[in-house]
Order: structure tokens, then C-alpha cells, then sequence
């Protein structure tokens, strides 16, 4: 399973749909990686940056703790129910996109995470653990880029075996 996530450079989660409508080039990134692919995300995340998935992902799961009724998501009501679902797809065609609880209730399943890390500390109340920091995790790609007044780094972390 992936994950794709944006942070600060002190890997706080950017969870606001305003960043990455700004940022052209994060929202091509984000285009090609989940387009046609099931994306992943908690019910905050669904009411959120729902709309920025809908039309681009095969298929949208959300794990939510109350009843959904959206005729443009799929409703798992526990993480056992979401990997009974998700079972039937390729792994690597399975895109975790957030929130935090989401994120973290499915850790142990991640084995590619692509992040984008804006260049400056933003301060926020959810983080992510720094993946530089974590011997399982090791670093396979990392680009610096500026898109208009923003410095970042697409960054893609492959679980060590």
C-alpha cells in the first residue's frame, strides 16, 4: 500500500486543499500518482479534499467512524473492513492520502510513501514521523523543486526490507 502526503519540513501534515490547488506542480504529481488508482482516506480528509479525488481515483474508500451516504465514496466502517475490501486490489494500486488517524491506523501496511516537503517549518496540530529518522524507512528519490514563491521536494521512501 502507498501513501501520498504533503508536510513541512518539520513533518507537520498539510491537510488544507488550498496548498495544493496553489501548487501546480504538486497537483500534477498527485494527478499522475492516483488517477484511475483506489485512494484511501478518514472521513475529515473525505470532507475536506474529497473533491480534489473525485473523477481522478477508480474507486474512493472512507474509513469512517459514522454513516456516510455519498454515492461518490465507499464506506468501511473499520480497518478490518477496509482490508477485506482492499484485498482485491494490487497493492501498489492503493494510495493512502490521510488523515492522521487514518494514516495511522494503517502504518503497518505503507511500503511506499511519496512526500512532498514544502521548505519552510508550518506549524500545525497533526505530524507524521520524520522518515529520515526511521531505519525501516529509506529515502529512493528526492527532487528539489520551486514552483512560484514555493521550495519543495518530492521525495519517494520505499519500506527497507
Amino acid at each position: 500500500m502507498n501513501s501520498i502526503l504533503t508536510v513541512s519540513e518539520n513533518w507537520n501534515l498539510l491537510n488544507d486543499k488550498k496548498y495544493v490547488e496553489e501548487n501546480p506542480c504538486d497537483e500534477v504529481r498527485l494527478r499522475q500518482l492516483v488517477t484511475g488508482k483506489i485512494v484511501v482516506m478518514g472521513l475529515h480528509t473525505w470532507l475536506n479534499k474529497g473533491t480534489l479525488f473525485t473523477g481522478r481515483a477508480s474507486k474512493i474508500y472512507v474509513l469512517a467512524d459514522k454513516i456516510i451516504n455519498s454515492k461518490s465514496c465507499i464506506p468501511a466502517y473499520s480497518v478490518e473492513e477496509l482490508l477485506d475490501d482492499l484485498k482485491f486490489y494490487e497493492e501498489s494500486d492503493i494510495f493512502v492520502v490521510g488523515g492522521k488517524e487514518t494514516l495511522n491506523k494503517l502504518w503497518e501496511h505503507l511500503n511506499t510513501m511519496y512526500i512532498t516537503q514544502v521548505q519552510h517549518p508550518i506549524f500545525t496540530d497533526k505530524r507524521v514521523p520524520n522518515l529520515d529518522d526511521l531505519a525501516c524507512w529509506e529515502l529512493t528519490e528526492n527532487s528539489n523543486r520551486i514552483c512560484g514563491n514555493t521550495q519543495f521536494c518530492f521525495k519517494t521512501y520505499k519500506k527497507a526490507s
